[in-house]
């Protein structure tokens, strides 16, 4: 028996030292967003016109399901360099339509990075009412100064 407790509390110490490593884990991501998002409202603001209007599909999870957004494809042009960016919405195939209608030509403000001009941000949580999806596939490296 002593055998068998010793190994439960093995496998428990273990569970616990693999809980603290992933919390410990999350906690940094956390926090280096949360970083990143103050550094980012710091830049400066610049218009930016929406160009296109696309869906994106792509598969998430431990299922690989699909997930569908659309996405604003903007550019802006800084001391005479055009550079562009997405937003991914959280809009599905059925609002296409509408956001091609109403957001097509339209101005936006987005931050960009001084250092990095190329590098820009749409900071907002909702453009015209439609919810702004994290872009997942965007190099974090990029956003290092």
């Amino acid at each position: 028996m002593s055998g068998l407790s010793g190994w439960i509390a093995h496998v428990d110490r273990t569970d616990l030292v693999l809980g603290v490593i992933i919390a410990a884990i999350v906690g940094v991501f956390f926090f280096w967003t949360r970083r990143f998002a103050r550094k980012a409202e710091s830049w400066p603001t610049i218009a930016a016109k929406v160009e296109n209007v696309f869906l994106d599909v792509s598969s998430r999870g431990p299922n690989h399901q699909d997930v569908t957004h659309t996405v604003l494809a903007y550019s802006y042009s800084i001391d005479g360099s055009y550079y562009s960016g997405q937003i991914r919405l959280s809009a599905s195939e059925v609002s296409l339509e509408s956001v091609e209608k109403e957001m097509i030509g339209q101005q936006i403000s987005v931050h960009y990075n001084p250092r990095k001009p190329e590098t820009s941000i749409f900071l907002k949580h909702k453009v015209r009412g439609w919810l702004v999806v994290a872009d997942r596939r965007t190099s974090l490296w990029s956003w290092l100064e």
